[in-house]
This record gives C-alpha cells, structure tokens and sequence, in this order.
C-alpha cells in the first residue's frame, strides 16, 4: 500500500489517514524486501535460499547506510533516489525513513538472514531480533492509540514512525517469530504445557490490561474529572486486583496439573512395578537410579541393594558386567539404542539401554531387561519347523514367495533364489524386475499380462505355466500360483504364492504325448486288422452256421431211418428175438433218441447264442398256459401245475421266453422221484411284494419263481448247473442232454434279465427268472 501511495500519489496510503508522518519510499521498499526475504525462506531449493539471503541482506545494507546518515550528518542520496519528498512533518530529513525505522530494518533483516544460516546456535538468534523489532513499533502503535506524538518517536525532537510502517514492523516481527514455532523462545509459548498456558494467559492480560488502563487514565486526567493522583491510585488498584486474581487462577490451574501429574506418575509407577520386565534408570557413571521391583526375579539382591551402585558393585559376573557397560558406553556415545542378550541360570535376557538425555548431568540412561527364553525357545522350534518346511519344499521342488505391491519389494525363499538365479540379498526384498529377467523371452510378456490383470481387474487368483532360462542357457518349466490381498478399497497390498519345478511333468507329458501319437496309431492299424479279421470270421460263422445246419440235418435223417426201422423190427420181427436181442433193439432205438434230443437241443442253444432277440411285451401266464396245452409230458402233468395271478408282463422275447419256460417246465416234471405226482408252482415277485426280502426285487423288474416237489439239487453242483453238458445223473435213471439250463441262463441273459435258483436234496428246487416288467400290456396274441 506504501508503495501504492507512491506510484499513484496517494498519501492517505501512506498514512492510512492519518495526519502527519507518512511511510516514506525508502521504507515501502524495504519492507517489501523483507516480506518476500520471509516467505522465500519458507520455500525449499537453493534458488528460493540464495533470493531470500539477497533480499535481506539489500534490506540491511540500506537500514545501515541510513542509520550511517543520522550518526555521521551525511547524506548518501538514498532519500530522494526515486520521489522527491514535501512531507516534513515530523522528520528533519525530507524522504528519509527514522532512525527507529532505520534500527527496526536492522534487526528484522539480521534475523531473516540468520535463518538461512545452516548452524542452529546462529538460528537461534532471529527470534531475539525478531523481539528486538518488535520495540519500536509497538512504542509507535501505543502512541498512535493514545494520542500523544511525543511517544511515536525516539524523543520531542526525533522523526516519528508512521502508522502503516508500525503495523507491517509488527507483522513482520511476527512471522519472524512463526518461523520456527515449536523451538527456542517460542517453545514456551507454544508448548502443550501447564507453564505455557500460563505464559499465554500471562501475555495476552499484560498486553492488553496496560494498554486499557492507561487510555483510561489519560481520559480521566485528560477530562478534568479526577486529579492525576486519583488516576494513578486507581490504576495501581485496578492493576493490583486483576494480576493477584489472574495469578491466583493460575496457581489454581498449576495445583491441579500438578495432582493430575502426581496420578499419572503414581500409574506409571503401578505399571513398572507389575510388569514381568525389569526397569531402571542410570546417571553417566551407569550407577542406578531407580531399578523396578521386578529385579527379584532375575536376582537375589532387593531394588535398594542396587540404588547408587554400579552392575559391578552388585556382584554381577564380570562377563555381565563387561556386556552392560560397553552398551551404555556406546549409548552415550551414538546416542542411539543398544541391546545385547544374555544368558545364566538357564534362561536368556535381554537388555535394552536407551539414552534419553544428552547435556543432562543427573538421568541420562534408561534400561529394561525382559525375560525371553520362551521366546528363545519359540524361535528355536520355528527355525526348526521352517527348516524342515524349507527340506520339504526342497524335495517337493516347491517354492513360495510374497509380493509387496505397493513398494515393489517381493521376498523369496531359498528354492525360489535358486530357481530364478537370484541372491540372497535380492531374496530378501528384491524388486520383481530381477525376477522377470529370468523368464523365457518368449513367455515374459504373457507372465506380465497375466499378473498385471489379476492386480488390477481386481481378480484374486492367478496362474501360469511358463519357463525360466539357468545361467548355464538350460530351460526349466514351472507353474505359479498366487492370490492377490486387498485393502477395503480394492487397492492390492501383497501378492503371495508358490511356484512348482515341472520340467520332469513336462518331459513325461511331452513323452505321453508321443506315446500317445503312436499308440493312436498302433490303435488304427489294429482297428484295421480287427476289422478285417471280424469280416472274414464272419464269413467263417456264417460257412459254420450253414454247415452245422447241413451237419444236423443229414445227421437227424439217418436218426430218423434207424429210429423207424429199429421200431418195425421191434413190432414186427419182436417175438423172434431172444432177451438179450430185444434188450439190444430197445437200447439202440433209445440211443438214436437221445442223439436226436441232442441234436435238436445244439440248434436251439446256437440259435439263442447267435440269433437277434427282438423284445417286446410278452404275456406270461398265458404263454404258459400255451406252452402246457402244446408239450405232450407238460399236458399229462397238467393237474399239478399251479399258476398265482395275477403274474405281470414282462419285456422279453417270445420265442426265447417259451423255450425257458418249456425247459424249466420240463425238468421239474422229469426230475422226480419214482411214483411222486409232480407238483409245479409258478408266481411273480415285485418290487412292491419284496420289500422287506433280504433279496428285494429291483424296481422295474420281475421275478418269476418256478417251484416243483423235484428230487433237488446238492448245494456243491449248483454253481456248474448252468453250464453246457452238465449232467448230474446217468441217462437210463433221468434221460436228457445237458443243455436245457444252459440254453435257458443264455436266453435270460441275451434279454437283459438274470437266474438264480434255491435247492436242497429231497425238498425240491425254487428256480427264478428276473425281467424288466412291462408298461404297457401285450398288444399281439401269443404265438408258441
């Protein structure tokens, strides 16, 4: 604003209205200067420093010259080097600042150039100039407010300060000041402290209490209201009651700090005194001042045994002794702090030495001893279960590592070292760029996609199969996996996982792969020849099936001849035989019988075995019904076969289904014992009705249980009953083939059913046949 008034010819700019001294050009300047001076000091970089030491040091060196001009009577032409001043009032120079403006200048400018000072003791002065500055212009301001002129200079005849160069002098002070808020003078100003919140409290009262009574007693002296006498007996009342009332409140305020400082100290001891570590505290010659309660336990000797001594005045072991001094001395010495661990009595200390003072001659050291063989213990059983863990992921050719995202730190074990070729050094926190150079050249970029899309597409899993190149140019296969941990606003934090050797899974799949290649091929040349083979025993079937066709047809001819004949020589020429003659008739015509009966029965096996079952819907009881009506021996034995309805259709082929139960039929009414009536029953068992049977039927099936009063069958020869040829009787006692069951075990299992029986010598068989039961009823009739 002063250098405003001047540029644009506005006085009041330069007095802010008021009558008399203005802030001359020469001042506007150089408060300027010290304003930027000041704020480039707070600015960081060498170029904001070097401005602000020019700044202060021109401001000086003008301060200086005019103060030359009032001591030594000259005139520099400093005054006047750029306006031409007319305002005399209260200066005996035309445009020359004060002389108290000329000292203010010196001070301000000397601290602002401290403060670039890179030695603290140096620093330590600006705030003293900084106070310095602050003399003049309050003189002026209290001057201004109060009225009188006489107190605005240094004396009646001295030129006066104007009001504007007061205030910004003031301000200017002030940030000085504020330049280091929390050191120095200004510490106890600003501190968080019972002594500086009174100094506070203290300040703003003698600030502002002076000023109010002394304005008050010039107007009452001032206005004739009461003599002089009375003003300064009022005011040194006034003044009286206010300070005692402020300092009784303070001395309040002070007592209750001081209580609450008691407690937490009383706390504080509670807390040293109960917990598990030692506390104590030493002097510079490492003699214990206070040591807690606690030392009982780590020894003999009570807390007052140690008071004033040194460790080697307690009795200690001088290799103890040795260790503690070297610490503390290294304390003080570093300033930093030491620690060492010992052991005796089987347990592991360790001892911490802290320096919390470095000028001060009483408390200089404070130390805490814990108890750590637990954790001694605890460090040794990890560094044993991480070993083993480290052999384990050795063997296994596993390794595991962790990510730290945000400081591009990853932390590897030793098989992930090994793996990347990497130190042990890199290992321990390496970047991830150290890691990546290892990777083939061809799949890195794949491996950073991927891991750059698992970061930040805020996926969680990732892995990847890829190669990394040995220093010896040898290439491994390995496969990562990992998961990506993210803080709550899906920032990712660490990014942990392991990676797995697979060069040998690689080189044995790679070794299937071929294998398989070639036994693809092996499998189309032997496809090929199967096939080829298939076709011509097809060809060979079909000649064979034509030839046994033929085979039974010429056989059961001649059969046929010898049957007939053998039975007209039996009726017509019988007679004329002797015993022995018709006995030889009779055996011949039975043997060309039964060769017949097995001939037949060869054709109907071969016709299940070979022949295409079309199944369908097949009524059961009256296909047996059928079956009875049409067999000779079945009609004779009607009377005794018995049928439970209702019996449920069953899916199956008719043909193949009349010759199972033609066959089952058969034998129970041969296989009898001489002068027994057979009795046959036939019923059907369902899921429904087999329900809580050891052996229920399963569902969608059908059981058909065939029951006879039979001669039964020993438990040793009902596992080869089924099989082809079996017989278990000689032919003149029971006549038959050997092929009736194994044609109906065959017909059962070619309509995708099973058989089974139940049998005991002399109490009968109970033979089962299981189909799958039919949905829908037979829409042909039966044809048998």
């Amino acid at each position: 604003m002063g250098l405003a008034g001047w540029f644009f010819h506005q006085p009041a700019f330069r007095s802010f209205g008021h009558s008399g001294a203005e802030m001359k050009f020469n001042t506007a300047l150089c408060l300027s200067l010290i304003g930027c001076s000041l704020l480039l000091n707070f600015k960081s970089g060498k170029t904001s420093r070097a401005l602000s030491i020019l700044g202060s040091a021109l401001v000086l060196l003008i301060a200086l010259l005019t103060l030359c001009e009032y001591f030594f009577s000259q005139n520099f032409g400093l005054d006047e080097f750029v306006y031409q001043d007319f305002n005399l009032i209260g200066t005996t120079f035309a445009g020359r600042m004060a002389p108290q403006s000329a000292l203010t200048f010196s001070l301000m400018a000397a601290g602002a150039f401290v403060l670039n000072c890179p030695i603290p003791r140096l620093r330590r002065t600006a705030h003293w100039a900084a106070l310095g500055s602050m003399i003049f212009p309050a003189q002026a301001i209290i001057g201004y407010l109060l009225g009188h002129m006489t107190i605005v200079g240094l004396g009646p005849q001295s030129a006066y300060m104007a009001m504007p160069t007061a205030l910004a002098f003031l301000a200017g002070s002030i940030a000085l000041l504020l330049r280091d808020p929390d050191r120095d003078l200004m510490e106890s100003l600003t501190a968080r402290t019972q002594a500086s919140s009174v100094f506070r409290r203290l300040l703003v009262t003698s600030l502002v209490l002076p000023l109010a009574l002394g304005w008050f007693a010039l107007h009452i002296a001032g206005g004739k209201i009461h003599s002089a006498e009375y003003s300064v007996a009022t005011i040194a009342f006034a003044t009286t009651f206010l300070f005692v009332g402020l300092t009784w409140f303070n001395a309040a305020r002070l007592n209750a700090a001081a209580h609450a400082l008691a407690q937490r100290e009383h706390r504080y001891s509670q807390l040293v005194e109960n917990i598990p570590d030692v506390v104590f505290r030493l002097d510079r010659q490492f003699r214990y001042l206070y040591i807690s309660p606690t030392i009982e336990k780590f020894s003999s000797l009570p807390p007052a045994q140690y008071l004033g001594k040194t460790i080697a005045e307690t009795g200690t072991t001088l290799e103890l002794c040795e260790r503690f001094e070297t610490a503390c001395q290294q304390a003080l010495k570093s300033f930093h702090e030491q620690s060492f661990e010992f052991e005796f009595g089987g347990r592991v200390t360790l001892t911490r030495i802290i320096p919390v003072s470095s000028d001060n001659e009483g408390e200089t050291l404070l130390g805490l001893t814990s108890d750590i063989t637990q954790r001694k213990v605890a460090e040794a059983a990890f560094r044993d279960t991480q070993d083993r863990l480290e052999a384990t992921l050795a063997a296994t050719q596993v390794a595991t590592w962790t990510w730290d995202v945000p400081n591009d730190r990853l932390f590897a074990d030793k098989n992930l070292a090994r793996f990347f070729s990497v130190s042990v050094q890199d290992a321990a926190g390496g970047s991830i760029q150290k890691y990546l150079h290892a990777i083939h050249a061809e799949d890195r970029p794949k491996v950073e996609a991927a891991m750059i899309e698992t970061l930040h597409n805020h996926q969680s899993q990732y892995e990847m199969d890829y190669r990394l190149v040995q220093p010896d140019k040898t290439v491994r296969w390995v496969t990562a996996r990992g998961k990506v941990e993210r803080d709550l606003h899906g920032k990712p934090l660490r990014f942990s996982g392991v990676v797995m050797d697979i060069t040998e899974r690689q080189r044995t799949e790679a070794a299937l792969s071929r294998a398989r290649i070639e036994l693809e091929q092996t499998n189309q040349n032997l496809e090929a020849t199967i096939a080829e083979r298939t076709a011509r025993l097809r060809e060979t079937v079909q000649e064979l099936e034509a030839f046994s066709y033929s085979i039974a047809h010429d056989m059961r001819a001649p059969l046929r001849s010898m049957v007939g004949f053998s039975t007209l020589l039996d009726e017509e020429f019988g007679p004329r035989f002797d015993e022995t003659g018709r006995e030889y008739l009779h055996r011949l015509i039975a043997s060309a019988t039964r060769m017949d009966h097995l001939i037949v029965d060869i054709l109907n096996y071969s016709k299940v075995v070979r022949g295409e079952l079309n199944l369908d819907s097949v009524d059961v009881e009256k296909l047996t019904l059928e079956i009875i009506e049409s067999y000779p021996a079945l009609l004779q034995a009607r009377s005794g076969i018995t049928i439970a309805s209702p019996i449920p259709p069953v899916i199956a082929n008719q043909a193949a289904l009349t010759q199972v139960i033609s066959n089952v039929l058969g034998n129970a009414v041969k296989f009898v014992a001489p002068g027994v009536k057979p009795q046959i029953r036939l019923w059907a068992q369902t899921p429904q009705t087999s329900a809580t049977d050891t052996n229920p039927v399963p569902a969608g099936s059908v059981r058909l249980w065939f029951e006879d009063n039979g001669i039964g069958i020993p438990k040793e020869s009902q596992p080869q009953l089924f099989k082809i040829f079996v017989r278990l009787h000689r032919p003149e006692v029971y006549e038959g083939t050997g092929i009736g069951l194994a044609i109906v075990k065959r017909a059962v299992e070619r309509m995708g059913g099973t058989v089974g029986l139940e049998s005991e010598p002399g109490h009968g068989t109970r033979l089962w046949v299981q189909l799958r039961q039919a949905t829908e009823p037979p829409t042909s009739p039966v044809l048998t």
